[in-house]
């Protein structure tokens, strides 16, 4: 019973991707395309360390989904206040950009 369920736990992680915190940045850069995407840099650098996704540099944001809305607002209220924030990045974004999951500003 025990060995079935750390096994579905594993699982479970592993089908939403792991995610990690960095606290005190501030938004340097947003840059949105016109598939939807917006790519985000922090001062400093987001930490990505244990993570699938390779580049620290960019974060993404899928602006096309409904429940992204609320955490692309946050991010040009922090930036145009120049708020330092705390942000969770997860690799179930591209193979390369971690997806940006959540966002709080001080």
């Amino acid at each position: 019973m025990k060995k079935w369920f750390l096994a579905m736990f594993v699982s479970i992680i592993s089908l939403h991707g792991a995610s990690l915190s960095t606290t005190n940045v501030k938004i340097n850069m947003i840059s949105t395309y016109s598939d939807g995407i917006a790519h985000v840099q922090t001062i400093p650098r987001h930490d990505i360390t244990g993570l699938s996704c390779t580049n620290d540099y960019w974060a993404i944001l899928d602006t096309n989904k409904p429940e992204s809305k609320a955490i692309y607002s946050a991010l040009i209220a922090a930036k145009m206040a120049d708020k330092q924030i705390h942000i969770e990045v997860n690799d179930t974004g591209s193979d390369t950009f971690c997806n940006l999951h959540r966002i709080t500003i001080k």
